[in-house]
């Protein structure tokens, strides 16, 4: 029995033996890091854990989804923070034309009759550049039949107003702005921002204007209407451009309104119906 004992250690310490050896070369192909042998998911989550902070600084990576996700929600957060501080601006902007349009009305109305209504409207045309710092401003007068424009009005550039006090609309080889207003019926604009290659296609009066005062970077007309007849164009030029679509939407609306409260001086004026006699 002694025998059979010893023979029987003897065959379990070959297997015990053996097992070592199997385990022995995949040991020592793996390295250190995996000294303990893997026997169950917690240890083989925790010995991964431990392999992942030698090489990742124990900082699981987020998916690529999950970034997408991330950035796109960023760029909506951002996108919304810009259209609200937009809508903001305009708003200031809004407010700030009507309380000027409010004041300028009010100077308008303290302004005295004179005994011309050019002086009148020369008064205002004052109190316009001097609210917007404009460096030029006229009104222009229409034939009922659009054949002619009378200026009316002007300050800022004696040389313009020497050569533009009547235009002959309609003529070939000439085209003025008050042509073009009384052809749309429309507002007239021209922005430096826009690029030299506007300024070929400028009316031929304005392209005078620019030449007598280079610095412009804005000239504007306004039709001017008593109820639904088109009677004569406002023009203002200013040293500053705009380029923000709020700021020229808000721009023509100060301009409609101030061509609005001529309309109401030259209504029973005597030069309207000298031009339509």
């Amino acid at each position: 029995m002694g025998c059979a004992s010893s023979q029987a250690e003897g065959s379990d310490t070959q297997q015990s033996s053996g097992q070592q050896h199997q385990l022995g070369p995949s040991l020592g192909q793996q390295g250190a890091k995996y000294a303990v042998p893997v026997t169950d998911e917690h240890d083989r989550s925790q010995t991964q854990n431990e392999s992942g902070s030698n090489g990742l600084s124990g900082t699981a990576s987020c998916p690529p989804s999950t970034q997408a996700t991330t950035t796109t929600a960023t760029l909506q957060s951002d996108e919304s923070f810009r259209l609200k501080k937009d809508a903001a601006d305009a708003a200031a902007l809004v407010h700030s034309t009507l309380d000027r349009i409010t004041k300028l009305m009010q100077a308008f109305a303290g302004v005295k009759a004179e005994r011309s209504t050019s002086l009148l409207l020369r008064r205002l045309l004052d109190l316009i550049l001097t609210d917007v710092s404009a460096t030029f401003a006229c009104v222009q007068a229409f034939a009922p039949d659009g054949s002619m424009s009378l200026l009316v009005a002007s300050v800022g550039s004696p040389e313009w107003s020497d050569k533009n006090r009547v235009q002959s609309l309609g003529k070939e080889g000439a085209r003025q702005a008050a042509e073009v207003v009384w052809g749309n019926r429309q507002f007239l604009e021209w922005n430096a921002a826009d690029g030299d290659d506007e300024l070929f296609r400028l009316p031929s009066d304005w392209q005078l204007l620019l030449s007598t005062m280079p610095h412009l970077k804005r000239i504007s007309a306004a039709p001017i209407f008593i109820a639904e007849e088109l009677t004569g164009v406002l023009t203002i030029a200013t040293n500053s451009s705009v380029q923000l679509p709020s700021s020229l939407v808000v721009w023509r609306s100060y301009m409609l309104l101030l061509a609005a409260n001529i309309a109401t001086r030259l209504k029973d004026s005597a030069i309207l119906q000298h031009l339509g006699s």
